[in-house]
């Protein structure tokens, strides 16, 4: 008689016992925190992205995602979801070198925009060019301007001969060249995926 009571009341309790265990699995695990719950020292926001320290390493993530990237770096800029940060280091072989990279905080992807290198006893290395300005647009490319041939620390180095304005990021395209200073550094803009510069006096505008 009292038989299919019971029947019930363990099915019921099994029920319970499967949606707690489902529910626990789906809730966000602790150690994976999103963006705005990572613990540490917020240095910068700027619209989704925020970048802070913690143990003394300066990270950098985006609103809602659990991803979390190092930067390595001092910030220069922000734009969307990168961020332009430059680094400089000394070593047994390199009196100095100097990077200057971009990364994704979405997808962690990484590239770089300059480099600088001065060994031990020997010239400079400078790539792309001797680089006047670089400006980071919202979608994660960057435009530089920079002077070629670069200067090779000899007391015999030949002056620049060309000026560049191209885009990097999600592959490379040339912009602009002329001679050097034909192009207002401080004319360079990115913004709304369209590149502006003047050239000799003249506005010119690409989309990046």
């Amino acid at each position: 008689m009292c038989s299919m009571p019971v029947r019930r009341s363990i099915v019921v309790i099994l029920g319970l016992v499967a949606i707690t265990c489902s529910s626990a699995l789906a809730r966000p695990r602790g150690d994976h925190p999103t963006c705005a719950r990572r613990p540490g020292q917020t240095l910068r926001r700027a619209g989704a992205v925020r970048v802070y320290t913690h143990d003394e390493q300066q990270y950098g993530c985006v609103r809602g995602s659990r991803r979390t990237v190092p930067i390595t770096g001092l910030i220069s800029q922000l734009a969307g979801a990168s961020v332009l940060f430059r680094q400089v280091t000394e070593d047994d072989q390199y009196a100095y070198v100097a990077y200057t990279d971009v990364v994704d905080l979405q997808t962690g992807r990484q590239y770089r925009v300059s480099s600088a290198d001065e060994p031990l006893g020997g010239p400079w290395s400078l790539a792309p060019g001797l680089v006047q300005t670089v400006v980071l647009g919202a979608d994660g490319d960057t435009a530089r301007l920079y002077e070629t041939p670069a200067p090779t620390g000899a007391s015999q180095s030949p002056p620049p001969t060309t000026e560049t304005l191209d885009v990097v990021g999600h592959g490379r395209r040339v912009l602009a060249t002329g001679a050097p200073g034909s192009i207002d550094p401080r004319s360079v803009r990115f913004a709304g995926g369209v590149i502006t510069w003047t050239q000799d006096g003249i506005s010119h505008r690409a989309r990046g």
